[in-house]
């Protein structure tokens, strides 16, 4: 599988869509939360500082917490685009927690104060698309939630507190206890209601109360006031490390010099196009904030470690502000410093915000379902609003799995220094990536082969693979690295893939966490896999290049869209460019059509995306395909055309072909029964039992710089050519069968020659024409997207158990230094793969699978010779 269909427009898309960000009519709601010092200290060193690192491999920043305070914010950003609104633009909301930093740079042992910052450890939005890029980006740790806005204790009481936000995201009930992903509530918000002055006069909240409130004031501003000395101050016994008098006179002077950012400002001299192009890139006089990112990635190889990991640096500035004050106003009047507002934080042992952070607890209670309910009380609240900017983003530094911290950008060549960086983990933190081996016991894929351009094909791979490497010498043919991909056959493979639910579902034998996996629509590509040199072995040459030797069959995945956690692992481990979709259907879902007449919907597939680009139009919901049930008359209408005696003959010959199908068919099983020896499995089972499945990703961490539009002198920090094998270990006929039992069995159902897949066009998402699908009708009309309808052939379905291996990475590169082999920490794992060139009785299978045209025929032949269902009536139809 590649990093992406198209992955060129992709890339591009995404660098543009980060490229001198605006956020405009930012509208944001803040909650202050008391915090333990101490406990954010050590988030600081777990996350950001690498303090168990060895101290000759540790980040050349330090950062320390600066205030006692973390903030809970939820922000509606009204409009998110780029700068020049040409691509397009998309909205969300999001609640974060965010902690205020002292950001210092080490230099020979001490720490130099630079500047204050910020770091979000969590982070939750509704909108698909930040998800990806901003986990890519920038390094943010944005998990996808649902934020309902809904007052329902109002209706049963008005004095009761009233629920203003109900953050939900999904969640393990019980790690590591087999149970899958459900829709939790991770967060509330309610406020009080305001006190009155028309309720019992005697009642604690009323105006002219016996001193309740005034006695309340006085006590809250007491500990608000014992809070501020402390964080001035600075008592050791409250967790605040010793403070040197240079870095406090550094902070001041910060502090001083950040003040005038608030003032008008006025020059002498005449105005500079570097000053009116550094406000547009975010670098003007306006007030900013430094926001902290750890950007990391799990090493496909070695998932545990790290293949890339970055601290990187990104500058908000506040273009405008438009207006603010107070939250609860009303209730802060008579000396509530809350507002009457309360944060109710369910504990998961997934989202442990409450212990990383250190939030103070004003109450512990018991939640609906059973686990520990946080009761956090803000000190005045407040909110604002305004448009943000966002700058490019910066590397400060970054290593590989086994290399020192570096500075960006750094030498071309780097050096492997034996060094072992994991995968930083640190307690409590969003990780929402799982990583293998993985064993699926209960699959169900629907196959649908459809028949496209070879020349397209082809283009394909050299634009997506061949050609996203070095440029090839004299009349070698372009390589990534030493490998070459090319198309076997000229079909492409849509699949369904569900997973049963009820007697076994999916797992992880490296961190079985909980199951993830979901459903799924992908798209294959079958591929001729060459290597250049004696990585190739001794396979048969390439008719072009007699450097390049057949190495293995393998499948590229063009597109790939998917639910929840399955397409952040499918990313961010192994580099397939997997997108957020949701998969809809069954036999209860129509859709009329505007021809008029009723279909049957057996599948929808829809995803977030930009409707029109370079037009400023939002991101939105789209129908990206549909898998589709023709009734006959327009089927008969739309292919059929006029009927011809020779339409007549073919027809009647289909008709008895099968029939003689089905005759032959029964005959050999009745002699496999009786000499079970006499028939191996058909070739299609055969290449499926010995052949395994080779998937092949390029997993690329583009630079930060380069997401975000800037010119850098490497284009990618880190590549790795990636292979991922799945094994069908057994088949469902009428039970579970072990392949050497396959033989003469029927594990296929054929579906019905009425189903046709419809796929949509989009700007953004053009499948038909980036894969060159054929013979598709156009069934489009003005005031929708267009939609051709492709004719599956020899569609199935199969039930089947597989497992899937731990990536291994072929090739790695690191920034623009040569492409090489891996190094491993453990080079025992390299004993789980089998990336050696085949010989003997493998490579003779190899040679003969791929001199045929492709998997297709060997489909077809056991789908009409085994299949399952199908009336031999219906092969009369066209």
């Amino acid at each position: 599988m590649i990093h992406c269909a198209s992955s060129i427009e992709r890339d591009d898309i995404r660098t543009r869509l980060n490229a001198r960000l605006a956020f405009n009519d930012v509208t944001t709601r803040v909650f202050p939360l008391k915090a333990s010092m101490n406990r954010l200290q050590d988030f600081c060193d777990n996350y950001l500082n690498f303090v168990d690192d060895e101290k000759g491999n540790r980040s050349p920043h330090y950062f320390k917490p600066a205030l006692p305070w973390v903030y809970c914010q939820v922000l509606n950003y009204g409009e998110m685009n780029t700068a020049t609104k040409s691509l397009g633009w998309i909205a969300q909301h999001e609640v974060l927690f965010l902690v205020p930093l002292a950001w210092y740079v080490v230099e020979k042992g001490e720490l130099r104060f630079k500047d204050w910052a910020t770091v979000c450890p969590f982070v939750f939005v509704d909108n698909d698309i930040s998800i990806t890029t901003g986990r890519e980006i920038y390094g943010w740790v944005k998990v996808k939630a649902t934020l309902d806005r809904l007052d329902p204790n109002w209706a049963d009481d008005p004095r009761k507190p009233r629920q203003l936000i109900d953050l939900r995201t999904e969640l393990f009930p019980r790690a590591y206890a087999g149970e899958p992903l459900e829709q939790q509530t991770l967060l509330q918000i309610t406020q009080a209601p305001t006190p009155s002055v028309f309720r019992d006069p005697f009642s604690k909240d009323a105006l002219f109360g016996p001193g309740w409130s005034v006695s309340e004031a006085i006590r809250a501003s007491v500990g608000y006031g014992r809070d501020v000395f402390e964080a001035v101050v600075g008592p050791p016994l409250k967790g605040y490390d010793p403070r040197s008098v240079p870095t406090t006179v550094e902070m001041l002077a910060r502090n001083a010099f950040n003040w005038t950012r608030f003032l008008p400002g006025w020059q002498p001299d005449h105005d500079t196009l570097r000053e009116s192009n550094d406000r547009a890139h975010a670098r003007g006089r306006n007030y900013y904030l430094n926001q902290i990112n750890l950007k990391q990635f799990r090493d496909a190889a070695e998932p545990t470690y790290a293949c890339y990991q970055a601290v990187v640096n990104s500058r908000i500035t506040i273009d405008h502000y438009y207006n603010g004050g107070p939250l609860g106003p009303a209730n802060l009047s008579f000396g509530d410093i809350s507002g009457g507002f309360r944060l109710l934080l369910h504990d998961y042992p997934e989202q442990q915000i409450q212990s990383t952070l250190g939030l103070e607890v004003e109450e512990w209670q018991q939640a609906p379902d059973n686990h520990r309910l946080a009761v956090l009380m803000p000190q005045f609240p407040f909110w604002a609003s305004y448009d943000l900017r966002y700058d490019n983003g910066d590397t400060l530094c970054w290593r590989t799995k086994t290399s020192d911290w570096h500075g960006d950008p750094c030498k071309k060549s780097v050096c492997d220094d034996g060094r072992a960086n994991g995968f930083n983990a640190a307690e409590g933190l969003a990780i929402q990536e799982q990583y293998g081996p993985f064993i699926y016991p209960d699959v169900t894929v629907r196959v649908f082969p459809l028949e496209a351009d070879p020349e397209t094909l082809k283009t394909y791979c050299d634009e997506n693979v061949n050609g996203q490497g070095d440029p090839p010498v004299g009349n070698q043919l372009p390589t990534i690295g030493d490998s070459y991909f090319e198309p076997w056959g000229h079909y492409v493979y849509m699949c369904v893939i569900t997973h049963s639910n009820v007697d076994s579902v999916p797992f992880s034998i490296g961190n079985n966490i909980g199951p993830t996996a979901r459903e799924q629509v992908i798209f294959y590509l079958p591929v001729k896999w060459y290597r250049r040199g004696a990585a190739g072995g001794s396979g048969p040459v390439h008719p072009d290049d007699p450097n390049l030797r057949l190495y293995k069959l393998g499948v590229l995945t063009p597109f790939s869209f998917g639910e929840g956690r399955q397409v952040i692992s499918e990313r961010e481990v192994n580099g397939l460019s997997s997108t957020y979709a949701d998969l809809a259907g069954g036999p209860d879902v129509w859709l009329n059509t505007f021809r008029g007449k009723d279909r049957s919907v057996l599948a929808q597939l829809t995803s977030t995306l930009i409707t029109a680009l370079d037009v400023g139009q939002p991101a939105r919901e789209e129908t990206v395909l549909e898998v589709v049930a023709v009734p006959e008359g327009v089927l008969l209408e739309l292919e059929s055309g006029a009927k011809t005696l020779s339409d007549f003959l073919n027809a009647v010959w289909r008709w008895i072909g099968c029939w003689l199908t089905h005759m032959l068919y029964w005959i050999g099983r009745a002699i496999a029964w009786f000499f079970p020896k006499t028939f191996g499995p058909p070739k299609f089972l055969y290449y499926i039992w010995k052949e395994q499945f080779n998937y092949v990703s390029l997993k690329r961490v583009m630079s930060t710089g380069r997401d975000a539009g800037k010119k850098v002198t490497h284009a990618f920090a880190y590549q790795a050519l990636v292979l991922v094998r799945k094994s069908i270990t057994r088949l469902f006929s009428a039970g579970w069968v072990e392949p050497p039992q396959w033989g003469l069995q029927q594990f296929v159902d054929r579906l019905d020659a009425d189903i046709r897949i419809d796929i949509r066009y989009h700007e953004q998402l053009d499948i038909a024409n980036k894969l060159g699908l054929r013979y598709g009708k156009n069934i489009s009309r003005p005031g929708g997207a267009p939609v051709q309808e492709f004719r599956p052939r020899w569609p199935f379905a199969i039930r089947l158990q597989c497992e899937e291996a731990r990536g291994a990475n072929v090739q790695v590169r690191v920034q623009d230094g040569p492409w090489g082999d891996d190094v491993l920490v453990d080079p025992g794992v390299a004993n789980d793969w089998n990336v050696n060139p085949p010989v003997g009785p493998a490579l003779a299978d190899l040679i003969k699978f791929a001199n045929s045209d492709g998997p297709q025929k060997m489909v077809k032949k056991y789908v009409r010779y085994y299949g399952r269902g199908g009336k031999c009536w219906s092969w009369l139809k066209p």
